[in-house]
């Protein structure tokens, strides 16, 4: 305490904590020795000073996964303050899975909130942040780490739901072809993975045989060669298990496709070729070219195609080849190149001898592949490349977008992918008018082609193969575009001319009166046109004849004044009907006229007449020095072809473009006081832009004036600038006006627009594009937008406020984006200017799907057999559908709608569209199942098709035996007594229930001999001889009874496996020695009806059914296809029948009987389908007859190219030809005989009409070509009618730019005024 002042001063640092309040005693003492006392009583306030501890109590670090609720921790926490100082608040990070609960007073527990995932996270650092409420807040935290033990929740994940391997046949056994591979989330013990084969539904496949697994690798191993033409492809599954606890797995569908390799040579179906007599199709004598004789199908054994050998295929090597191999490891060596074209493959024998004594040996085939290499370009086959001239294809000037041209042909010697040829056009006269169809070569038009076209277009080919490194070669195409061609024809072969035709006098006198008459209408013509030269020149002499301007004809109009036409006019129209039907019964219709006018564009510059441009010298006007202002230095004439205002000519004088070299034309009366009082220029701003030159008064520019960089958009652009003089000062303000040129071309903002349109969009939507800009003003800015052609949008031009203008998109026909998802269009600006400057950019549409497709089924009809002891779960069928939509639009669930009463064992996979059985099927109580399937989009549209499943008989019930009598006991010496009757059946069908067809020990026939001797000489034993044909097992066919020589047939015997056999039976005595004789014993088998008919063409186990094409302007009886089947029983039972079951359009297609040809019964019309399907049946001619079904689709197009088929070399019917030559020359006379007599008429009524006219127009006859000046003939065309030169001059009394038409000046006229 201070004791003069009686402050009390703090003497140490205060704590609330220690020490809330102090009690302090205060005695004041005066100089007499007086006192007086107070107590001061002081109250420490707490301040937030100390930070909240925290006290772990129990911590739990490692914590399994999938365990919710889980106690990790338990906590205190404390304060030492008061009040809000010492409240507390606790957390943690908010993205973790945990949360704090609170217990008893400031106690919490950790625990975690939901199931943690380890192979989502493995650790957390969890940091517990504890704060008070104090000012300023202190906090303290604690970090907790807390680890994730596994558990075994997750089973092995392939890396593919399905894997195909691919192994070509005849690999080498141990061949590894493939590695399945999954992985495991887990960790340790529970991501080990074990791999295993699962055994397999199919009871014909010997998995164990065929493939091994690698229980660590997944490693998959072929254990033998494998076959294509017995095994082309087979499916399995792979188990993956891992080895936690417990324990899970999961599976993956392995497919093996076997590669076929070329060792089966194809084989001829159809026309059979074994047969006696050669196969015989019949051609319609009036067949139109392209007509279908046959159809020549093969059923190769493999289903890629072998490459075409140029030299047939060896078995063995060449000796040239010399293969030799090292004698110790047998290594080979090739010692020349091979060449695949030429041999492709070939086989020889190695032998391999140890040295022991007797040396062994033994032998190994070696069979040599030679793989193609790309070493050979493609050769172009049409059109010829080494003709001396290029060959020119013609195209009519009418052709539509897509008009087939031409069609380049061309082969490539290699084989597989090296000889697949693709197509592309290098380099074409008009960019953009021709594509070529990459895979077909297929030349044809992008767009109609217009009048600015060249006629002549070269055109630059690329033909390529898919080899590494690709091979090409070049075809050059030329393109003549005409007005019309006649079709080709097929050129007919010379034939041998008869000279008897030459003396036919019908011939030489048609073709002599065809000359005359011809040569007196040139004739005629030539005159009429010489009598006109002769009259006009004569009018043009004649003197001045009055005429009342009323009287001029109407179709002569004043030009005199504005000089523009005093109307509009169209300069081309036409006319034409559109016809609009319904499509009711009866069909209704009606018309309407349609009048098309076609309105000028601007599309021509205007030409400069006087002072003549194209002069090799530029050209001069003379100009006197003392000429006054306003003196008419010279006349600039120009024309232009166009019409209207697009016509209308206006003159400026352009700023100067080259530095320092164009005077502006700056004068004063006195030029010398330039000089004398120090004339400058003074500008607005830093750059001098003008020089005066003082000595001449002229002013020129220093530099290049860019008005768009002084001036902007500003109009007018004008510089201003002043003139000092001095002695004494004076001031000229002047300004000098820059006009305008096109040097700016308009720019896009960006090289692409992107946008995204749905597909349901309605025609005429408008859609808003980015506008062109362009720093030049006026008519030079952009005025107009195009975009490239194309079958959907076009581009309108519209002009803002301001003038400026901008583009719109407007949709023209619908989009789908199943036909056409992306759009590329080139929008193009095009400004004013003369030239025109464009720019362009690139507009990409992206059609946005909508659900506006339903699901296709890819066939209509399924038909699968089924054997009956399937398997439950066993794959039936798998039913594909596809929907042209993208993203969830196109994703399809298939369900089963059974059909009929009957429960059907069969569950359909949703997702795959996989039939399995749910239950056993049994022939004997239903051989077919009928379903409707249905496919259905996530917006609810479906598709159906039909199955029907065939159930295959099985021999799985055992003959039945009832007997209806039997005699137990019968006396000897009874012959032909009756023991038993008895019945016999089987619920089998075919094969498996037929009991004889024979039946097994049936009595065939009986061997007799004799023996002339007697006693045991004359006993006969018979018995079977053996057969000296090794594929013939005589005693597992036939048996004899060596006592009577009776034969036996042991077994059922297959006409289509064996039609005859031979063997020898012996007949032997028991004399001593033994005698025996022989004979020979044929046995035919007799055809019983037990095979169906199998269909050739068209192939009926494809996925994809067959589909032919079929003209729409097709004539009755044109042939579409022909079903070709076979039948393997003989005589009758082979006998094949044909009929239509069921079509689309009842009553379009017939079906012959006995050859199977499908024709067309009637044209078709615009109400027939597009698209057909048929339903056919081949029947055989059997005793219970045997029957298949075949399916065709048939498509109908506009058009295609028809097949060139050269027609054979005929003798030319002479009488043919002469018959036709007279029928030309008589044609030809009578038209022009026709000609000349319309010619004449014609001329005669011209002239009587100009007589009539004449005499109404009084007395004074005035030529026709002698009217006034200012009077133009518009007549017809609406186009002048004589070519005019006009006198044109400028008015002196405006700056406008408008100019007037003087009397047109004609030749002859100037030559009368000189």
């Amino acid at each position: 305490m201070n004791a003069t002042s009686g402050e009390i001063l703090l003497a140490k640092t205060l704590d609330f904590e220690s020490i809330q309040t102090y009690t302090v005693y205060v005695q004041a003492i005066d100089g007499g020795g007086l006192s007086g006392s107070s107590v001061v009583f002081v109250q420490v306030m707490d301040l937030n000073d100390n930070p909240p501890e925290l006290t772990m109590s129990t911590l739990n670090n490692h914590i399994p996964e999938n365990s919710p609720e889980t106690v990790i921790a338990v906590f205190s926490v404390a304060d030492s303050d008061s009040g809000d100082n010492g409240k507390i608040v606790c957390s943690i990070q908010e993205d973790l899975p945990f949360i704090l609960k609170p217990s008893v007073e400031n106690f919490y527990t950790l625990m975690t909130s939901t199931a943690l995932d380890r192979e989502n996270r493995s650790q957390y650092n969890i940091t517990i942040t504890v704060t008070d409420l104090g000012t300023p807040r202190l906090t303290a935290q604690h970090t907790i780490t807390v680890q994730v033990s596994d558990v075994n929740d997750n089973a092995p994940a392939f890396t593919q739901t399905s894997y195909t391997l691919f192994v070509q046949e005849n690999n080498s056994p141990a061949l590894h072809i493939g590695t399945i591979s999954a992985t495991d989330s887990d960790s340790g013990s529970n991501a080990l993975i074990t791999y295993s084969l699962l055994p397999t539904h199919d009871p014909q496949l010997a998995l164990s045989s065929l493939i091994s697994i690698n229980a660590d690798n997944g490693q998959l191993f072929a254990l033998r060669a494998l076959d294509y033409e017995a095994l082309q492809t087979f499916e399995f599954r792979v188990g993956a298990t891992d080895q936690g606890l417990p324990e899970l797995s999961s599976q993956a569908l392995v497919r093996v496709l076997v590669l076929d390799a070329n060792d089966n040579a194809p084989f001829v179906l159809y026309p059979l070729q074994n047969a006696s007599a050669p196969y015989t199709e019949l051609l319609p004598r009036a067949a139109e070219p392209g007509y279908l004789v046959t159809k020549a199908p093969s059923a190769p054994q493999t289903q890629t195609q072998a490459p075409m050998p140029t030299s047939p295929t060896r078995c063995c090597p060449p000796t040239t080849l010399n293969w030799p191999f090292n004698a110790d490891n047998g290594q080979l060596f090739a010692l020349r190149a091979l060449d695949y074209e030429a041999l492709q493959t070939f086989e020889f024998r190695v032998g391999a001898t140890d040295q022991g004594s007797p040396a062994l040996s033994s032998q190994a085939l070696v069979r040599v592949l030679v793989l193609d290499a790309n070493d050979n370009a493609p050769f172009v086959l049409y059109p010829l490349q080494n003709a001396s001239a290029p060959c020119t294809e013609l195209l009519p000037r009418a052709a539509e977008p897509g008009y087939l041209v031409t069609k380049v042909v061309a082969v490539d010697r290699d084989s597989g992918q090296n000889a697949w040829l693709s197509f592309q056009l290098l380099k074409a006269t008009e960019p953009g008018l021709f594509t070529v169809w990459a895979h077909n070569g297929e030349v044809r038009t992008s767009r109609l082609l217009s009048e600015r076209d060249a006629p002549k277009h070269r055109l630059l080919l690329l033909v390529k193969d898919n080899g590494d490194p690709p091979r090409s070669a070049s075809v050059t195409l030329q393109v003549l575009v005409v007005d019309g061609f006649s079709q080709p024809y097929l050129p007919l072969p010379e034939v041998a001319h008869d000279p008897a035709q030459e003396d036919d006098l019908l011939t030489l006198y048609l073709v002599i009166a065809l000359t005359s008459v011809s040569s007196l209408f040139l004739l005629s013509v030539l005159l009429f046109v010489a009598v006109r030269l002769c009259r006009r020149g004569r009018a043009a002499s004649l003197g001045g004849c009055s005429v009342p301007e009323g009287h001029f004809p109407g179709r002569l109009v004043d030009v005199s004044g504005a000089g523009t036409l005093s109307q509009s006019y169209q300069y081309e129209n036409f006319e034409f009907r559109v016809g609009a039907t319904d499509q009711g019964s009866p069909a209704l219709s009606s018309q309407a006229l349609v009048r098309v006018l076609v309105l000028d564009a601007n599309d021509n510059a205007p030409f400069v007449l006087y002072p003549l441009q194209n002069a090799s010298a530029p050209f001069t006007e003379l100009l006197p020095r003392a000429a006054e202002p306003g003196y008419l230095v010279t006349k600039v004439v120009a024309v232009d072809r166009d019409s209207g205002q697009n016509a209308w000519l206006s003159f400026q004088l352009l700023q100067a473009t080259d530095q320092g070299c164009s005077p502006c034309g700056l004068t004063m009366a006195r030029v010398g006081e330039l000089v004398s009082r120090e004339a400058r220029i003074h500008h607005r701003g830093n750059k001098e832009l003008l020089q005066l030159d003082a000595e001449t008064g002229n002013l020129f520019v220093k530099g290049k004036l860019d008005r768009e960089e002084l001036c902007g958009v500003r109009e007018p652009c004008l510089l201003h600038f002043q003139l000092i003089l001095e002695n004494p000062v004076q001031f000229f303000q002047t300004d000098l006006q820059l006009t305008d040129i096109n040097d700016h071309s308009p720019e896009f903002p960006h090289r692409e627009m992107l946008l995204k349109i749905q597909e349901s969009a309605q025609p005429g939507t408008v859609f808003p594009l980015k506008a062109a800009q362009d720093s030049d003003i006026g008519s030079n800015a952009v005025q107009n937008y195009t975009v490239s052609s194309n079958l959907h949008f076009h581009v309108v031009t519209l002009s803002r406020a301001d003038g400026r203008k901008y583009p719109e998109l407007v949709l023209d026909r619908a989009l789908d984006r199943e036909e056409q998802p992306e759009l590329t269009l080139t929008l193009t600006s095009v400004d004013g200017g003369s030239p025109p400057r464009t720019g362009t950019t690139t507009v990409r549409i992206e059609v946005v799907d909508i659900n506006d497709n339903a699901p296709q089924f890819v066939q209509s009809l399924y038909e699968v057999q089924v054997p009956e002891n399937s398997p439950v779960d066993a794959l039936v069928l798998t039913v594909s559908a596809m929907d042209l939509d993208a993203g969830i639009h196109g994703n399809v669930v298939y369900s089963l709608f059974q059909g009929g009463e009957v429960s059907q064992p069969f569950v359909i996979d949703e997702v795959t569209g996989e039939i399995h059985l749910k239950g056993a099927l049994d022939f004997e109580e239903t051989q077919y199942y009928n379903m409707e399937i249905i496919a259905t989009d996530s917006g609810g549209l479906s598709g159906k098709c039909s199955v029907t499943i065939q159930v295959l008989d099985v021999n799985d019930n055992a003959p039945k035996l009832t007997i209806s009598s039997l005699t137990t006991s019968i006396p000897e010496n009874a012959p032909e007594a009756v023991v038993a009757v008895f019945s016999v059946s089987d619920p089998d069908s075919g094969d498996n229930g037929r009991m004889e067809n024979n039946s097994p020990a049936l009595h065939i026939g009986t061997i007799s001999a004799t023996d002339s001797d007697s006693g045991s000489n004359a006993h006969i034993t018979y018995s079977l001889l053996p057969t000296h044909d090794p594929q013939l097992a005589l005693s597992s066919l036939i048996s004899i009874n060596a006592d009577n020589g009776q034969l036996f047939a042991l077994r059922a015997l297959d006409y289509e496996a064996l039609q005859t056999f031979e063997f020898r039976v012996g007949a032997t005595d028991q004399g001593s020695p033994a005698l025996s004789s022989q004979a020979l014993v044929r046995v035919l088998v007799l055809d019983a009806n037990d095979n169906a008919p199998f269909v050739l063409y068209p192939l009926q186990n494809i996925s994809v059914p067959c589909t032919e094409l079929l003209p729409r302007a097709a004539e009755p009886g044109y042939l579409v296809t022909k079903v070709v089947a076979v039948d393997r029983g003989s005589g009758q039972n082979s006998w094949l029948a044909f009929q239509l079951l069921k079509a689309t359009e009842p009553g379009l297609f017939t079906v012959w009987a006995h050859n199977g040809e499908v024709r067309t019964s009637r044209l078709l019309s615009e109400r027939d389908a597009p698209k057909h399907r048929l339903l056919l049946l081949v029947k055989d001619n059997g005793d219970l007859p045997r029957s298949a079904s075949v399916t065709l689709h048939v498509l109908v197009v506009d058009g295609f190219s028809q097949p060139y088929l050269p027609l054979p070399e005929v003798a030319r019917d002479l009488t043919q030809d002469e018959d036709s030559l007279t029928l030309y020359l008589v044609i030809a006379l009578a038209s022009v005989s026709s000609l000349f007599l319309l010619s004449v008429l014609l001329f005669v009524g011209v002239r009587l009409c100009r007589r009539a006219r004449a005499a109404s127009l009084g007395g004074c006859s005035v030529p026709e070509g002698h009217f006034s000046g200012h009077l133009v003939d518009v007549s017809g065309t609406g186009t002048l009618a004589q070519s005019y030169q006009y006198e044109v001059c400028l008015t002196g009394d405006s700056g406008t730019t408008d100019f007037k038409f003087f009397n047109p000046i004609n030749p002859s006229s100037l030559l009368q005024d000189q």
